[in-house]
């Protein structure tokens, strides 16, 4: 779907997502996702078009680069540098809500089709809707994020090494990083906290069926203790800053591999 999409052909892209939808509703965040990167695309196209001349945004160019060699070492500010995006796209999609139709109609009409679907089904689910009931799962993005950290661990075993070699001043100057972000390290405490105690659901599924291994993992590493389970918020901390840092690293925005934290 992806692939097609930055191929810009949209209709084998919207009939891959319909296919899947048929398979599993929930893939229609996938729609979403692929959407939102299109307009993405558009919102930075009309932004360079508008620029006075190429001198003018070569400059702006540079000027962005050089603060975001000093703005990349302050963790807090980047989260709200994207909050800031995020919202100038959402009024970009408002305000151009029409043309934005147009172009990528095929989507639009997968994303309708699946909203009848929801409509006349009375849910987004098929089946035993007591079984397969919607509910918030933020949860999720916890496992997700220890899950992804953990088949990132030889990179962060590679970066180590090259940390142990390092000069005495720059290792005194990862230590100050560290410290920049003791706010933001309590602020994720709190929110994992929050997600675990008010937005963790335990499936009927889950707890009678022990052929699958997250049946023992629910079992022995989160069902165990409360306590066991509020153990992991350092993890879900450092994990969620290690999927960061490399996003913010390989991303096309990013000057230099110097602003990672390691």
């Amino acid at each position: 779907m992806y692939y097609y999409s930055k191929q810009k052909k949209f209709f084998i892209s919207s009939l891959c997502e319909l296919v899947s939808i048929l398979f599993r509703q929930s893939n229609i965040v996938w729609l979403a996702m692929i959407l939102y990167y299109n307009i993405i695309d558009e919102y930075e196209n009309e932004r360079i078009i508008k620029s006075d001349s190429k001198e003018d945004g070569n400059k702006r160019k540079e000027k962005s680069n050089s603060n975001n060699d000093n703005d990349n070492d302050n963790f807090i500010f980047m989260v709200i540098i994207d909050v800031i995006r995020f919202i100038k796209v959402f009024f970009y999609a408002l305000i151009n809500f029409f043309f934005l139709i147009k172009r990528y109609f095929y989507y639009a009409m997968t994303g309708i089709g699946f909203l009848f679907f929801v409509y006349k089904n009375d849910g987004i689910t098929l089946g035993d809707k007591t079984a397969h009931s919607f509910v918030l799962h933020f949860s999720q993005f916890l496992y997700f994020v220890m899950i992804s950290a953990f088949f990132l661990i030889f990179d962060i075993l590679f970066q180590l090494l090259i940390y142990y070699h390092k000069s005495k001043d720059q290792k005194c100057d990862i230590i100050k990083k560290l410290f920049s972000i003791t706010f933001t390290t309590m602020i994720s405490f709190g929110l994992s906290y929050y997600i675990s105690k008010y937005y963790s659901y335990e499936h009927l599924y889950l707890i009678s069926d022990n052929r699958h291994y997250v049946f023992y993992l629910w079992k022995y590493l989160y069902k165990r203790s409360t306590l066991l389970t509020y153990s992991y918020f350092p993890i879900y901390t450092i994990a969620s800053y290690i999927i960061y840092n490399n996003l913010l690293s390989n991303s096309s925005t990013s000057s230099s591999s110097k602003n990672r934290l390691y």
